[in-house]
């Protein structure tokens, strides 16, 4: 029972995820223990701004050592040559599966998730915007290896999450 986590999303709710403002919430999530979640990159609907990038997300990890974080879309939808130089392969962060069917090319999906590695990426699907059965129908297409594909579709949420 009880909260099992957090989502902000910044072009919803309307600020920069580095912005020193709300450093006390996260602040707060981290005292709490809890896993936050954050929209990643680009959002069909705000195009013209971008609220959570790699870089801004970097700064966030960089103040908040311990902090669970997870940040969707692989790290960023739109963001894939910033989300390999400032997030994939950091041990301070998750990245989740999130839309991957449909926001990301198989090359560069894998791209992340190989250099990220298996134990700190979770299953996302984005329901109901993103279609669970193709979520897993793309990590299927992708040839990962089944130990390292079970840890993505469950085993580390599990551990984050303490269940």
């Amino acid at each position: 029972g009880g909260l099992k986590g957090i989502k902000l999303h910044s072009e919803y709710q309307n600020f920069d995820v580095n912005d020193k403002s709300i450093y006390h919430i996260y602040d707060k999530i981290r005292s709490l223990d809890l896993p936050l979640i954050l929209h990643g990159g680009t959002n069909a609907a705000y195009l013209d701004r971008v609220r959570c990038r790699p870089y801004m997300v970097k700064e966030v990890i960089e103040n908040f050592p311990g902090l669970k974080l997870i940040v969707a879309h692989l790290g960023g939808y739109r963001e894939v040559s910033q989300t390999l130089e400032f997030l994939a392969g950091r041990e301070d962060v998750y990245l989740d599966t999130s839309l991957s069917h449909h926001l990301f090319s198989k090359e560069d999906a894998l791209a992340v998730i190989s250099t990220h590695g298996e134990e700190r990426l979770l299953f996302g699907s984005d329901c109901p915007w993103g279609n669970p059965k193709r979520s897993i129908e793309f990590i299927d297409s992708l040839k990962i290896p089944g130990r390292k594909k079970q840890a993505i579709l469950g085993d580390n949420a599990k551990r984050l999450l303490k269940i």
